[in-house]
């Protein structure tokens, strides 16, 4: 297995995510499974905020383990999950660059205005501990014409700058493989 990891966000581009990266995992953010099957899915959300149609698909999804800090996921009935992994927020400060400070931390993992951040510091926590380079690649992620993040992209740039900075510090590259995301300028782009 190579130590990277694939971040699948829902923005506009996601639809050309076909995978078929040898030995590189996926994780995706909510129903993530109506554009690809991802490895493992993370699901900030609460049940009641997802229509009918996106319940049905993050319901109906079977990852190899599925994140939540929500313990009303857990209780679904039908849940197909292999398994349900609670995870604890660190969002004391939301919106002041994206809280990297408990990135290494084994109890929380950062939170910000978006999932696909904390979807990219639970895939630092998969790769953190094995030998070599690694590297995070974000899929799926514009941010742009978002109607509850457009009043954020300031803030969630400076705060994918300070992850980008920490995981170099750790010898993890982060990169945006869309062109026109909001993060183009400020993360270094994708090419496989």
């Amino acid at each position: 297995m190579k130590k990277e990891i694939h971040v699948l966000g829902l923005g506009p581009g996601i639809e050309n995510y076909k995978g078929g990266y040898d030995q590189v995992r996926t994780i995706g953010v909510n129903d993530i499974w109506r554009h690809f099957d991802s490895d493992y899915v993370l699901c900030v959300d609460k049940i009641g905020s997802f229509e009918e149609d996106r319940f049905k698909i993050i319901v109906n999804c079977t990852p190899h383990r599925f994140f939540t800090c929500w313990p009303e996921w857990v209780y679904i009935r039908n849940m197909n999950f292999k398994q349900v992994e609670m995870i604890e927020l660190d969002n004391k400060v939301p919106g002041r660059g994206g809280l990297v400070e408990s990135l290494d931390s084994d109890r929380v993992i950062p939170f910000h205005v978006d999932s696909t951040f904390t979807a990219t510091c639970l895939a630092y926590r998969m790769i953190r501990n094995e030998p070599g380079e690694g590297k995070i690649v974000l899929f799926g992620c514009r941010f742009m014409g978002h109607h509850q993040l457009d009043n954020f992209i300031q803030a969630i740039q400076e705060s994918y700058w300070r992850l980008y900075c920490a995981l170099l510090e750790r010898n993890i590259m982060l990169y945006n493989a869309d062109e026109k995301s909001s993060l183009y300028d400020v993360l270094p782009f994708y090419e496989p």
